[in-house]
């Protein structure tokens, strides 16, 4: 299952590009490098403009877009088509240009018009009466597969990274929804009017409603969302910072909902085996610290002995957003993320060529960090109690202060030379622990 936030995206390169036979699919591909074009969505001459490659793509096919900043305002047409990006939604940027809605699903789409793997930001939202709805995605009438985005810092009057108005049912999973704004209502996501999605595996945390309510998630007139294992924090608003419920009725199981304000949620009350700050009645429900890792800069995998650790309960896709499994113990994990013993890449890179690589597990784990291809092995850097890290030039590590109770070590590793760390992402990703599991990338 792919994730948001890995850059080991699969890309499936089907390449023929004749005529459409029978149960035939083609792969057409975008790139910004070939501006201004216009190509003609072979891999050897690529459209440079998203919209190119709907508009040339039948039911069936996917359109493949290479990294790069594509300021459009990007409309599916009501095509059962993949629009995916190919290496991940930290490489892959749709600028809305305060133009409308990023992404537009207002011709009747199904589940099979996918979008997967962009950042979608800058969107103004889909032009209605008083204001913009939908900075990043607006559904109308529509139910797309809406998987593994950033949604980050859009401005939309109403639902300032997503908006569903009447009958959407979109299936939302493995979002980071964020920063963004709207000042009329729903700073993560808006839900009006009989829309009934289901949202699994998202971040939905830090948006924003100046002066009415739901600063994460707004829904109102017969809306039925289904929600599992989200994470829903530090979202403000003038009333119900996390959620804020009108005349609907949502279905929470296996969330966070913690840090907004000025309060959590308002007329929300299916909830179980959820970490709700103030407590909530309810089966399974708690009250507790989820002691993320480091919400301060986005990292809300959970530490050693957090008490939503095998809290949740099953009922979900079996996957967290990194595609860690959830039947690996006893009960699934509360939240977007499934604990696990991992090293991972911690955020952006505080500076161009400095990368942050970070360790969560248990005292018990006893992990060795190296690259793959090498023709020796230095000496390891030993890291009590958690074993040896290998690193080979041009890497060069050094511990940054002692374990936490968490059982969590940052290890800042220095890139030196013009390559910046995009030289030092592509060598870490053919990197793996020794017990199988994937290096994570945000």
């Amino acid at each position: 299952m792919l994730r948001w936030n890995s850059l080991s995206f699969a890309i499936a390169l089907a390449t023929a590009l004749g005529a459409h036979a029978a149960l035939a699919q083609t792969t057409w591909h975008v790139d910004a490098a070939f501006c201004p074009g216009p190509g003609n969505g072979s891999p050897g001459s690529p459209y440079c403009r998203i919209q190119d490659g709907i508009l040339a793509a039948a039911p069936g096919d996917s359109v493949l877009v290479f990294p790069g900043t594509y300021v459009e305002n990007v409309d599916f047409l009501g095509k059962a088509i993949e629009l995916r990006s190919a290496r991940g939604p930290l490489a892959t940027i749709v600028d809305g240009g305060l133009a409308g809605a990023c992404v537009s699903f207002v011709n009747g789409e199904g589940p099979a018009s996918v979008l997967q793997g962009f950042t979608l930001t800058n969107g103004s939202g889909r032009p209605v009466t008083g204001g913009g709805e939908g900075g990043g995605i607006a559904c109308l009438a529509s139910s797309p597969t809406i998987r593994g985005n950033r949604i980050v810092r859009n401005a939309p009057r109403w639902g300032g990274g997503i908006a569903c108005r009447n009958g959407s049912s979109p299936l939302i999973v493995d979002n980071l929804i964020a920063d963004n704004t709207a000042p009329g209502a729903g700073g993560g996501l808006y839900l009006h009017t009989n829309c009934a999605p289901r949202l699994e595996g998202n971040l939905i945390f830090r948006n924003r409603v100046a002066s009415a309510t739901g600063g994460g998630l707004y829904l109102g007139y017969n809306c039925t969302p289904t929600l599992v294992h989200n994470t829903i924090y530090a979202n403000a608003a003038l009333n119900a910072g996390g959620a804020f419920s009108f005349q609907s009725s949502a279905t929470l199981t296996s969330c966070i909902v913690w840090g907004n304000t000025p309060n959590q949620m308002l007329n929300v009350v299916n909830v179980t085996y959820s970490d709700v700050q103030g407590g909530l009645a309810g089966t399974g429900n708690a009250n507790a610290d989820p002691l993320f890792v480091d919400p301060a800069s986005d990292d809300f995998h959970l530490s050693f002995g957090s008490p939503c650790i095998d809290a949740g309960t099953s009922g979900g896709s079996g996957f967290d957003f990194e595609g860690d499994s959830r039947t690996s113990s006893a009960a699934p994990d509360m939240g977007a993320d499934e604990f696990a013993t991992r090293f991972y890449l911690a955020g952006v890179p505080r500076a161009w060529n400095t990368l942050e690589l970070r360790f969560i597990g248990g005292p018990s784990a006893s992990p060795v960090f190296a690259l793959l291809a090498t023709d020796f092995l230095p000496a390891p850097l030993p890291i009590p109690p958690f074993g040896d890290l290998l690193l080979l030039p041009p890497f060069t590590a050094f511990p940054m202060g002692a374990l936490s109770a968490q059982g969590t070590l940052s290890v800042p590793v220095l890139v030196p030379g013009p390559g910046g760390y995009a030289l030092a992402l592509q060598a870490l990703i053919g990197t793996e622990l020794t017990n199988g599991l994937p290096l994570y990338v945000p």
